[in-house]
Formats: C-alpha cells, sequence, structure tokens
C-alpha cells in the first residue's frame, strides 16, 4: 500500500475493515485482557494484538517482515491510528450479542474481567485478596459512591444465597450499595429478596452502564 496516497481513504479503509472484524477484536481483547500475575489484567498482550492486526490484516504484512522490514513513519503512524480507531469501534458495540463469552473465563478471571470494566468505565476499583472477604470480590469507588461486588460466573441462575453473602459484605466494608454481577439469570426469590434488602442483581453488560442504576 502507498503511503504518499490519500490519508483520509486510507483511515476509511482501516474503518471498514474494522468494522467487518469487530467480533474477532472484540474476542480478542477479552483474550488479551484476562489475568496475570497478581491478578492484575495485563493490556500489553492487547497492545500488540491490535498492532499486529493494522501491520498484517491492513498492511498486508507478515510476521517474518518484523525482523526485516523497516518501518517507515507514515507508516508507524497510520497504524497508531489504526490502534486507536480499534479501541473506539470497540466502545459502541452491542455487548449484549455476546453474552456467551463470559462462560470462557474462570471464576478468578471472571472477577479480574469485571474489574477491568469497572476501571474502563471510570471507577477506582480493587480487588478483594480473597479469603476472608465476606463474599466481596470487588470494591470499586466513583463519585463518593462506593460499590461492593461479588462476581458469579456459573452455567445456571444465581440463587439467594449469592443475595445474603453480598448484602453482609456491604456490611463489613460499610459500602453505599451491594451487587452481585453475573453473566447468568437470577432467580425469582434472589429477585425478590434482593429488592427487599436494596441489593442490586446485574448483568456484566451492564456494568458500563452502572452509574445510571445506583
Amino acid at each position: 500500500m502507498l503511503i504518499n496516497s490519500n490519508q483520509d481513504q486510507i483511515i476509511q479503509d482501516m474503518k471498514n475493515l474494522i468494522d467487518k472484524n469487530i467480533d474477532k477484536l472484540y474476542m480478542q481483547k477479552k483474550l488479551s485482557s484476562r489475568a496475570g500475575r497478581e491478578d492484575k489484567v495485563n493490556l500489553l498482550y492487547w497492545k500488540y494484538d491490535k498492532y499486529y492486526f493494522i501491520y498484517i490484516d491492513f498492511f498486508k504484512h507478515s510476521m517474518r517482515d518484523m525482523g526485516t522490514y523497516e518501518i517507515s513513519d507514515d507508516e508507524e503512524k497510520l497504524i497508531k491510528i489504526g490502534m486507536k480507531l480499534i479501541d473506539e469501534a470497540l466502545k459502541k458495540i452491542d455487548k449484549t450479542k455476546y453474552s456467551y463469552f463470559s462462560n470462557l473465563f474462570s471464576g478468578s478471571e471472571y472477577e479480574v474481567y469485571c474489574q477491568y470494566e469497572l476501571e474502563e468505565n471510570g471507577w477506582d476499583a480493587k480487588l478483594t485478596k480473597g479469603g476472608g472477604d465476606f463474599g466481596a470480590d470487588i470494591i470499586a469507588v466513583k463519585n463518593g459512591k462506593k460499590i461492593i461486588l461479588q462476581c458469579k460466573r456459573h452455567k445456571n441462575r444465581i440463587g439467594i444465597s449469592a443475595v445474603k453473602e453480598i448484602f453482609a459484605a456491604n456490611a463489613y466494608y460499610n459500602g453505599d450499595i451491594g451487587i452481585v454481577c453475573s453473566n447468568m439469570d437470577y432467580s425469582k426469590p434472589a429477585r425478590d429478596f434482593a429488592q427487599a434488602i436494596n441489593v442490586m442483581l446485574i448483568n456484566y453488560n451492564q456494568i458500563e452502564i452502572l452509574d445510571t442504576l445506583i
């Protein structure tokens, strides 16, 4: 591809390629954002994945070129533009269509994933240590609001025990509200009890709109 051709057209072509591969990119981001050492999300892999997508899928280079091909300054700038375009496109997708995705996570990875999504949406989110957490997995603060989350990755509906646990955890950590965040639906007794004791039950796809729900 000629870098000295119309830059606006190149950027539009990038957008078209990203839109065409948005499912692949969304899945790759989640896979690249799994727990690393000390249960911290490692986004370095995702940065590489974005770079390689533009480098290989758009500019049609190969991994073998990496050691021999010298990227021009113009091409490097366009790759960075492409990486930003990927992030922008992913913010606009309808995540409800990927409701099956969290089934790929282990329990601890799901907790880290929820922490990452909270941080992406402006929350200062910290994982609890695990043992003796009284049912809390994440403590998050935003705009003076403190929430206590329990992350439930299950294959079946979430029952009333999770509601009891997060109610106790919220009291222990002095939170403003206790929240259960799951990849599955909740049983009717769980919903009824949660409503009675002011516990919030959400799907992980609702993390990005949590501000409006509280």
